[in-house]
């Protein structure tokens, strides 16, 4: 029987992660009003902070005049780590065989599904599926975990349907600056594509 190998970064990677993680463990001090979205590339990263800070957002910026049309929204919300990016193909043999630089996709996939059960006031598990399917439902649901809930007003006000409409994949992907814009992270600087 072959046995899986085990994901071996480069040693410029490892020191990154290292020193990324090392600097967020001594300096983070979580707060009881900390967002922190955990999620792996490519699973609807920028979707999610899109609406999140939208809703977040929506009293201090309008919609149809707010810094996501003019701004990416990976410089909106910030990435805590990042890691060599690896092209499509290398990502996808990698994932297929379960090997993955912060572990296995399913074993991170499963510890957000349990502690979601476990303590459904500070984890929510959103699966990008759904989230399509629905986005209207699961972004009044993200609302009221992120303690920003819509009033009856702004629902009757279509504000739920023009954050759905703003941060779609189609409107990202058609605004100028995520087809030109850069993007600066802890550990990596890379062009910035909302892809198909």
């Amino acid at each position: 029987m072959e046995e899986t190998p085990v994901f071996a970064p480069s040693s410029s990677t490892k020191a990154t992660v290292l020193k990324s993680t090392i600097f967020f463990q001594r300096n983070f001090k979580a707060k009881d009003r900390d967002i922190i979205l955990a999620s792996m590339p490519k699973s609807g990263t920028t979707w999610l902070k899109s609406l999140s800070f939208s809703i977040i957002n929506r009293k201090k910026n309008s919609i149809l005049k707010g810094p996501l049309l003019t701004t990416n929204p990976h410089e909106l919300v910030r990435f805590l780590e990042s890691a060599k990016a690896l092209s499509i193909d290398e990502a996808f043999e990698l994932f297929c065989k379960g090997i993955y630089p912060f572990g296995p996709f399913w074993d991170h996939a499963e510890g957000y599904w349990n502690a979601s059960l476990n303590d459904v006031q500070k984890v929510l598990f959103l699966k990008y599926e759904d989230l399509k399917i629905d986005a209207t439902s699961h972004v009044k649901k993200l609302a009221e975990f992120l303690g920003f809930p819509f009033s009856p007003k702004e629902d009757e006000n279509g504000v739920v349907e023009e954050i759905v409409r703003l941060c779609s994949l189609e409107n990202l992907r058609n605004l100028e600056v995520n087809k030109n814009g850069g993007v600066n992270t802890l550990a990596t600087k890379f062009k910035a594509r909302i892809s198909k």
